[in-house]
């Protein structure tokens, strides 16, 4: 049965791309329809206009394969089709065919197709596929891409979870003009449902050739091309995540084929990704520019029934020269009446939309939807156009009290709330009518302004007087509470950015202190976009007598101008803490966020120390939640003071005189020759000098920066490729 099943589906596939020889584009995604295990699925397709165009088929075959054998085919059927330019030869897209776009506007065009259709995926994990035949042979980069079938995959992670792939806006074609090789910045905007951290991912474009269950392999490249330079030598493709575009540099004239990934994590899991494989095509115009929307600005909002809702956004076009014009299009939703307003100009435009939403909206029956946005340019023979949307989240906002402490409005005042402050910073509103930092309900009036997930901001105003600033810390400590929250660590996931303690180089020794870099990403996977973070950390198989601190000295996430911070510790060896910008501007780095630093008692010897990550949060500017890294533990053993006799390489180490007053030397005999670090540490951790120098077989003294240092008791660290041997030292 199931062979029958391949060939009945190679022999569609393969007929089709006999007919179909013009394959340019296509992307597929599905999304959680909210109904136990169904889906509804998109495939969308380009077919390059050219005379004589065959008419494409009503309806598109999609392969679905989970790991537990559920497979099987589905015929989608097509719900929408349009005719495509970007030429300012011809706008009357709908009313038009192939054929005159061709002829009338002399630049690509193209068919352009939506099938949908809903199918039931029970909890697995899916690969959900489509392949059409055959691709453009004019496409330069790809090896014999007539030959080729277009190929695109979508992934659902639903075997305890429900998602949807993200949405990608715009068309899936790219038409650059370019005299000069400048950077095409072309806007791939991704909104995912479920709020999930999106990661985009080059891959190259792929082919089927069937073998039974699908199996794509990658087309060669053409000579002098390659995945890395995809477009060419002196080509360039790249993302920018933080404006979700892409850069492209064409050197030649004609068509390439690129394909990329939008992939969507949930606490480190991949939950799911969506692809798109698109053509590019340049042609022997001026360069195109394409208009942007302004940075920071609102492309996810949140509103509630009754609320009163306005957004305001403004779009700037490279050449400054260039009119920009936008059409904005909002649903038809009963009951919603959208006004527009947009004002076009020269180099930047803008828009501001605004509604009410209905009172007795009920939110679990439109749980979000998307405001589409249009800008483009004057340019002619070849116009820039941009595509974007507004991704509204729908809630029930219930009027409700403020509890002092309490700025995020979950009932909870613990670390999580100096967040919402940071993202409410210097936001101002109504005054609290007898404001007190009591824990008790107080009334206010609703502000204007919410966080992104319809929380109003009056929350953050926890002392009560009109304004969000650093005053509002000493309610949430006065108030710091019930914990309710468990931790959920993520799992380890690869190419997302590492929360950790780096206890690299320091000597964890009974009777000191330490102080422990807590670092946020590294050179290869670096965090993007964060405004704060907060979280609980446990020190434990020690027992601490004193209470562990926190610092934020040189953190990347900011200073002491653009930050506010929070700490609560307890003698059990759990810190709670929160660190956020208070500028409305997220920032992107990697390396050491905060310190962690503690003493370690003088019986700890041979104990264990685990160091661990508890309920940490990461958000943006909004509020909203980020949820693409690990939280990564650790544990170190405990060393006594002294010498520690790793194994005989060295004999009779010693620090002569020890105390040392203006002069000291290390003293050691060595079975070998051989090359060894010599470090120091003073009692917080921090290292005062280091040294590399080579030992000789024998006696061997070593001076040691005596004069440099101050008073103080140090840790002396001697390494080698096969001993370490820690030994205390004081200067007086």
């Amino acid at each position: 049965m199931r062979k029958q099943f391949y060939l009945a589906l190679l022999l569609l596939l393969l007929g089709f791309k006999a007919s179909a020889s013009h394959a340019a584009s296509a992307e597929i995604r599905y999304e959680y329809t909210g109904v136990g295990n169904v889906y509804r699925v998109y495939y969308s397709f380009y077919y390059q206009c050219s005379p004589g165009y065959p008419t494409l088929f009503g309806n598109m075959s999609i392969q679905f394969v989970s790991t537990n054998s559920s497979n099987f085919m589905r015929s989608i059927h097509k719900v929408d089709s349009i005719y495509y330019t970007n030429s300012c030869y011809y706008n009357g897209l709908s009313n038009t065919t192939c054929d005159s776009i061709t002829s009338t506007s002399g630049y690509p065009g193209y068919y352009y197709s939506v099938y949908s259709d809903t199918v039931t995926l029970s909890p697995s994990q899916w690969k959900i596929s489509c392949s059409v035949g055959a691709r453009n042979q004019s496409i330069s980069n790809l090896t014999n891409p007539g030959a080729s079938f277009l190929y695109v995959e979508a992934y659902l992670n639903n075997a305890t979870q429900i998602n949807s792939s993200a949405k990608i806006f715009g068309p899936a074609a790219v038409i650059m003009g370019d005299t000069n090789n400048s950077v095409s910045t072309i806007p791939i905007q991704s909104s995912d449902l479920e709020n999930d951290s999106l990661v985009y991912e080059w891959y190259q474009p792929q082919d089927w050739q069937s073998t039974g269950v699908p199996n794509p392999t990658p087309i060669p490249y053409n000579t002098g091309y390659s995945f890395a330079q995809p477009l060419g030598p002196n080509g360039y493709v790249g993302f920018n995540p933080s404006n979700q575009t892409m850069q492209l540099i064409s050197p030649t004239l004609g068509y390439k084929q690129l394909a990329f990934r939008v992939k969507d994590y949930r606490n480190g899991v991949l939950m799911g990704y969506t692809s798109r494989d698109f053509q590019v095509i340049r042609i022997n115009i001026p360069h195109v520019s394409n208009p942007l929307v302004a940075p920071n600005s609102v492309l996810n909002y949140t509103t509630c029934p009754g609320n009163t809702n306005n957004i305001s956004l403004s779009f700037v076009d490279s050449i400054a020269t260039d009119s920009v014009y936008l059409t904005v299009t909002p649903p038809s939703i009963p009951g919603f009446t959208f006004n527009v307003t947009n004002n076009n100009g020269i180099g930047t435009a803008s828009t501001n939309i605004s509604w009410t939403t209905p009172a007795n909206f009920n939110p679990a029956t439109l749980p979000n939807f998307y405001i589409g946005i249009k800008a483009r340019n004057n340019q002619c023979p070849t116009q820039g156009i941009s595509f974007y949307a507004i991704k509204v989240n729908t809630t029930q906002c219930v009027a409700d009290s403020v509890w002092a402490g309490d700025a995020n409005g979950d009932w909870t005042v613990n670390n999580y709330d100096p967040l919402a402050i940071g993202v409410a910073y210097g936001h101002t509103g109504w005054l609290r009518p007898g404001a007190t930092t009591n824990w008790q309900a107080e009334f206010c009036n609703n502000w204007v302004d919410t966080f992104a997930n319809g929380i109003n901001m009056k929350h953050a105003d926890c002392n009560g007087d009109g304004v969000v600033d650093t005053l509002d810390i000493a309610p949430i400590y006065t108030n710091f509470g019930n914990w309710h929250l468990k931790p959920s660590p993520a799992a380890k996931t690869t190419n997302v950015p590492n929360l950790y303690f780096d206890i690299s180089g320091i000597p964890f020794i009974a009777g000191t202190t330490v102080n422990i870099p807590v670092k946020l990403g590294d050179a290869t996977n670096p965090m993007s976009n964060i405004y704060g973070i907060a979280g609980g950390i446990q020190l434990s198989g020690i027992t601490l007598a004193t209470a562990p601190q926190i610092s934020y000295t040189g953190s990347w996430l900011g200073n002491v101008t653009n930050t506010l911070h929070f700490n609560k510790s307890a003698v059990s060896g759990t810190i709670d803490w929160a660190l956020s910008r208070i500028d409305h501007q997220n920032t992107s780095g990697q390396g050491t966020i905060a310190w962690v630093s503690f003493h370690i008692p003088a019986d700890a010897n041979g104990q264990t120390l685990a160091l661990s990550f508890s309920n940490i949060k990461l958000v943006d500017k909004a509020l909203g939640n980020i949820t693409s890294f690990n939280a990564l533990d650790t544990s170190v053993l405990i060393h006594t003071m002294g010498i520690n006799d790793f194994n005989a390489t060295i004999q009779n180490a010693a620090i002569v005189p020890n105390p040392s007053h203006n002069e000291a030397a290390l003293s050691f005999s060595s079975i070998k020759a051989f090359e060894m670090k010599i470090e120091a540490f003073d009692v917080s951790g921090k290292m005062v000098f280091n040294q590399t120098t080579f030992a000789t077989k024998g006696i061997n003294e070593i001076k040691l920066p005596t004069q440099s240092l101050s008073q103080g008791v140090y840790i002396v660290k001697l390494s080698g490729n096969d001993f370490l041997e820690t030994m205390k030292w004081v200067k007086e």
